[in-house]
């Protein structure tokens, strides 16, 4: 036999079924953000692989790359002319191969 419909049942079918609903907004924000997240992640890894071809190859055109490197991780801001003078060159001949290097580096980057 059906229960007789009062004027409370709506308000007790939804307070059954609120823990429910709210368990399944809780997972479904949940996997939206392992979503994003998972995205983020190979993200990262697709950086990480285009950083390391652009070492590598940086490594093949200039014998004091590692240098360079990590002048610039020292400082991502350093100028040129500073790092220059770290490597013991003349500002005007290392900004002419700099200018090279990068017009390289951005073939590998696509631009």
């Amino acid at each position: 036999m059906l229960a007789e419909k009062s004027e409370y049942t709506f308000f007790v079918f939804h307070f059954t079924w609120f823990p429910v609903f709210t368990s399944f907004c809780k997972n479904l924000i949940d996997f939206f953000h392992r979503l994003a997240t998972v995205g983020h992640i190979e993200e990262i890894i697709s950086d990480r692989m285009l950083l390391e071809q652009l070492f590598a190859r940086l490594r093949e055109l200039d014998p004091d790359a590692d240098t360079i490197i990590q002048c610039w991780l020292d400082d991502y801001k350093i100028s040129d002319r500073a790092i220059a003078e770290k490597l013991g060159r003349k500002q005007r001949t290392f900004a002419d191969q700099m200018k090279k290097i990068r017009t390289e580096l951005r073939k590998i980057r696509g631009y």
